[in-house]
This record gives C-alpha cells, sequence and structure tokens, in this order.
C-alpha cells in the first residue's frame, strides 16, 4: 500500500492471485467477542473482503489519486527481478524493491471465510475500502507517503 502511494508500483501482480483485507479494528472486535462468546479451543477466521490483486490496485489508484499500472509484468520476469533484487540486498545491506516472496504469492489467493465467526460470534467486517482510506491518509499526514 506504502509503494503504492509512493508511486513505486510499476506494474500490476503477474499472477491472478489476491488477498483478503480486514481493517485492525474489525479483528480487535473479533477477538473481544471470541473472548465473550466463543467456545475454548475453536477457531474463528477472520477476514474482510476476498479481492483479486487487481481490485486491490484499483481501489488505492482511488483512493490516492494515482493511475493503476496498465502493465501486467510476466512472472518469469518478475520472478527473475525479485531473485536478482534480493541478491543485490544482501551484498548491499538494503530492503528489496522487488520481494521474492511476494512475487511468489502473486499467484496465490489468500482468501478468508468469516461465516464461522458471522454465525458464532456475530461478527460484521466493515467495507475495507474505509480502511484502505484511513491508511492512505495516516501515512500521508505522517509524512511517509
Amino acid at each position: 500500500m506504502l509503494d503504492f502511494a509512493r508511486g513505486k508500483i510499476i506494474a500490476r501482480a503477474p499472477g491472478s492471485g489476491g488477498m483478503n483485507l480486514v481493517a485492525v479494528e474489525d479483528v480487535a472486535r473479533a477477538h473481544v467477542a471470541a473472548l465473550d462468546r466463543g467456545k475454548i479451543g475453536e477457531r474463528y477466521p477472520i477476514g474482510g473482503e476476498n479481492l483479486s490483486m487487481d481490485e486491490i490496485w484499483q481501489r488505492l489508484a482511488e483512493i490516492t489519486g494515482r493511475p493503476m499500472p496498465k502493465w501486467r509484468a510476466p512472472y518469469g520476469l518478475a520472478l527473475g527481478a525479485a531473485y536478482f533484487d534480493e541478491l543485490r540486498c544482501r551484498v548491499m545491506g538494503c530492503e528489496p524493491n522487488v520481494p521474492l516472496e511476494g512475487v511468489r504469492l502473486s499467484r496465490e489467493r489468500m482468501f478468508a471465510d468469516s461465516s464461522k465467526a458471522q454465525g458464532e460470534l456475530g461478527y460484521e467486517a466493515t467495507p475495507v475500502t474505509t480502511a484502505l482510506e484511513r491508511a492512505v491518509t495516516w501515512y500521508r499526514q505522517t509524512g511517509m507517503a
């Protein structure tokens, strides 16, 4: 998110993956609900919205006013760039601009199903766009974006 707000994202993710985004306040409320109403030993997956990487970039584009990258990096090219960047940062002692694990995960759908928490804890997720807007505003106010 921060890289997108700073204009560092030059290409869309190479894979067809996605992830679940959830507001931290929703997670906190779910923890309290699990303490109050949850069953001992049970697990309650908590999520917000399952979004493709393109959907995430599109929402960030609308919030930040930055354009969504038009070009999609081919997976092989992104993977090669990630290996090179990892090696460069091992030598120079820096953080990679193209994280290897990020490229690998671009093919995965890291989605969550909160139906158990909804049914047993009364959990309801708030819209993720609102959380993204708050995060971008905070980054801008603190001078990070």
